[in-house]
């Protein structure tokens, strides 16, 4: 056994180290020729695509999507085609009704990399095969137009973003911390605690809005800071950099803060229990006497000014007097997320117009016809309760 693992080992080392290379060094990874020639007879398939990873020669490659061996591999090749030089055999790809689909469609998108497209395939049922088009979407309306700008100014609606920055809120925060308190950063340490924390700070204590902290004390609290480097986003272009403003730097010393705890470490998402609803509320945590910043790096807010400390003190002040106490009243939650709306602080304003999206969806007492005429919301929030809840509703008492 120990034997056999050796030699897998070993195996896998030399892939490492000398590619695709074989016995009498005729093929490797630096030469594009032995590329070609592992691409089209490699039936391996690690192999294989390792060498297309690293074959840029224009020709092979030209020759690779027009007589590669498999619609995968000259998928790869058109890929990495230069479209302007290769136009031509591209085009010939996507006229060529006898192609596979895959291959002409990944040539119909090298041709317009710009343009929405859909496959418009003919009668499945007809004795022959019908020819395979490639049909431009229309050109948007400006209903359609519309529809994408209010969709794109709700809060935290960018792709890849919408689940980080809605279950981060104030609101989910306080449903599902076991503490809340504030007070000055005495020291920080970066140090892998665990695969969930890579940060220890201290954090000295002078007031406690929220659960089971020893007042004017200090408490060593960890989590996880994925963010910090804010500059790779930027250049990376991540999904999140859209809402750069929202992003949780890692504490420093002397900083003052408000923090949301628990007693275990991690995002401690509670999907089967609904935690978006206005009704969740949080089972009993075990008591561990560890104290851990809420959902990673996420459940801590910086009070840098006077007029933002008092922002945000009143603000989860009235969060945790409506989702904390002993009773729900809808009509007192929707008071305090009217006022929010309209914070100065853009991080309260847009986690209270994710949370009152939640609470309309999820609150049947709530008549969302009154968003309609209500001053204080904004346009986007309007128009997705008119366009989907309302509709929504309705559908559900027909039922």
């Amino acid at each position: 056994m120990k034997s056999g693992m050796l030699v897998s080992m070993v195996c896998a080392v030399a892939l490492v180290n000398n590619a695709c290379a074989d016995e009498k060094g005729q093929d490797n990874l630096d030469d594009q020729a032995s590329l070609a020639r592992i691409v089209k007879t490699e039936r391996d398939d690690g192999r294989l695509f390792a060498a297309l990873d690293k074959l840029h020669d224009q020709a092979m490659l030209a020759d690779i999507a027009k007589n590669g061996r498999g619609w995968q591999t000259r998928q790869g090749a058109i890929r990495k085609l230069d479209a302007d030089k290769h136009k031509a055999l591209l085009e010939a790809i996507v006229d060529n009704v006898k192609e596979d689909t895959s291959v002409r469609f990944e040539a119909f998108g090298k041709l317009n990399p710009d343009m929405e497209y859909s496959i418009v395939v003919g009668d499945l049922d007809a004795p022959q095969p019908q020819p395979v088009t490639f049909a431009a979407s229309p050109k948007p309306t400006e209903e359609d137009i519309f529809k994408r700008k209010m969709r794109d100014a709700l809060p935290y609606s960018k792709d890849g973003v919408t689940e980080r920055g809605r279950f981060r809120t104030l609101g989910q925060l306080t449903k599902m911390c076991d503490s809340v308190a504030v007070g000055k950063v005495a020291s920080v340490k970066s140090e892998k605690i665990s695969p969930e924390e890579n940060v220890t700070f201290v954090l000295d204590v002078d007031t406690v809005l929220f659960g089971d902290i020893p007042l004017s004390g200090k408490i060593s609290i960890t989590g996880y800071w994925i963010y910090d480097n804010i500059k790779r986003m930027d250049q990376q272009a991540h999904p999140a950099i859209r809402y750069k403003w929202n992003l949780r730097e890692c504490p420093k010393p002397g900083d003052r803060a408000l923090v949301f705890l628990t007693s275990e470490p991690g995002l401690g998402y509670d999907y089967g229990n609904n935690e978006r609803s206005f009704h969740y509320r949080k089972g009993e945590s075990a008591k561990r006497g560890s104290y851990h910043i809420a959902r990673l790096d996420s459940g801590i807010r910086y009070l840098d000014a006077q007029d933002n400390t008092t922002n945000y003190l009143n603000a989860v002040s009235g969060y945790l007097r409506e989702l904390r106490g002993e009773k729900r009243d809808a009509e007192s939650y929707y008071a305090l997320l009217r006022d929010l709306v309209q914070s100065p602080i853009q991080s309260i304003r847009e986690d209270a117009r994710s949370d009152l999206m939640y609470f309309i969806e999820s609150a049947p007492s709530f008549d969302p016809k009154r968003i309609l005429s209500d001053g204080h919301i904004d346009a986007a929030i309007k128009y997705w309760v008119e366009h989907t809840v309302i509709p929504n509703r309705e559908n559900q008492k027909e039922k």
